[in-house]
């Protein structure tokens, strides 16, 4: 069975420009060992990351309208798990964050639709 689609919408608005860049992004399943998320297709996309690194002082905000949260080793199925239980495009996201965004004076702001599978509990019981 295949996972839930993913869907990212993303508006990236900077001072002076009279229409932000808009970029719609989904998931691409690919098994589960090789798919690819919506939040990786973002934060590779060539335009997106130009606009982001164009006068790096000037203040930005990036919003992502997403259907879900970003996953945090939780997508993909309960049979699945040792494969998709690897990923997490939220660690990556605050990677991304520290790594490009902040030094290029972008606030992120993040909403989303529903929340997914946010009950679940880490072996640990956290």
């Amino acid at each position: 069975m295949k996972a839930s689609t993913c869907v990212l919408v993303v508006r990236l608005t900077r001072p002076g420009d009279p229409e932000p860049f808009v970029a719609r992004y989904t998931n691409c399943y690919r098994g589960y060992v090789d798919s690819v998320h919506a939040e990786q297709f973002m934060m590779t996309d060539p335009i997106l990351k130009n606009l982001i690194e164009e006068n790096p002082n000037e203040p930005k905000e990036l919003t992502m309208f997403i259907t879900q949260q970003p996953c945090h080793h939780s997508s993909g199925r309960v049979e699945n798990k040792h494969v998709s239980a690897n990923t997490s495009c939220t660690n990556r996201l605050l990677e991304w964050s520290n790594s490009c965004l902040k030094s290029n004076n972008v606030t992120v702001v993040i909403k989303l639709s529903r929340i997914f599978r946010a009950h679940w509990e880490d072996e640990e019981g956290k």
